[in-house]
């Protein structure tokens, strides 16, 4: 697996940031500011934006993953691009 990488942004409507909830099969639930992430086969891989902490969760250990309305919002963002790109 490759290291993230942090992407200059290019489009000032996108959110520094969003929020990610991970609800484990435990009952734990922890909560993050994150700026980057990858979901591998097995293996979660994120890094925090205001500590550039990087995390690594297996995804057995995982029920449910909760993003924010922000993530929402650049996924809006992204099929616009593409859209556009595609005329």
């Amino acid at each position: 697996m490759q290291p993230l990488a942090f992407i200059p942004k290019d489009d000032d409507r996108l959110p520094d940031c969003y929020g990610l909830k991970l609800f484990y099969i435990d009952g734990k639930m922890e909560e993050f500011e994150i700026g980057h992430h990858r979901l591998g086969d097995k293996v979660l891989e994120f890094v925090t934006h205001e500590h550039e902490l990087w995390h690594w969760v297996q995804m057995n250990n995982v029920k449910r993953v909760e993003f924010d309305k922000r993530f929402s919002k650049i996924v809006a963002l992204k099929v616009e691009r593409e859209t556009a790109n595609k005329k």
